[in-house]
């Protein structure tokens, strides 16, 4: 039975490789959690995701801004910032990864715009 466990959804950002010396498989991204402050405001806190191995890879094939649940161990990752000052930042080691909802994925190709629509010169607008 493991006593820290913890499962949190929310949107997955700034998923990002890390090369590891050992060459096992490690990414880091942050999640932002919506929840409501006193004044009845929407806002997000974001906690940081580390990965290894298998679900790293899976992490990595997951599309930015997607929603995920994520479940591991809470941890607080501590370090000292450029201020010399020491900082203590929430963190989930994760052990499972499951895509709630994935972002869609806009290719931009020479047949669309920057706003990834296609170009018609057909259309009368």
């Amino acid at each position: 039975m493991t006593t820290n466990e913890i499962k949190l959804s929310g949107k997955i950002s700034l998923i990002k490789k890390i090369d590891t010396k050992s060459g096992i498989p490690m990414c880091k991204a942050s999640m932002g959690i919506n929840k409501k402050n006193q004044d009845g405001v929407w806002e997000s806190d974001y906690i940081n995701i580390v990965a290894f191995q298998d679900v790293a890879t899976q992490l990595l094939n997951v599309t930015d801004k997607s929603t995920i649940l994520v479940t591991g161990r809470l941890g607080i990752n501590k370090y000292v910032n450029k201020d010399n000052a020491v900082v203590k930042a929430p963190q989930i080691t994760a052990s499972k990864i499951e895509a709630v909802e994935q972002a869609p994925i806009i290719s931009v190709s020479p047949e669309t715009t920057q706003q990834g629509f296609p170009v018609d010169d057909a259309m009368p607008f």
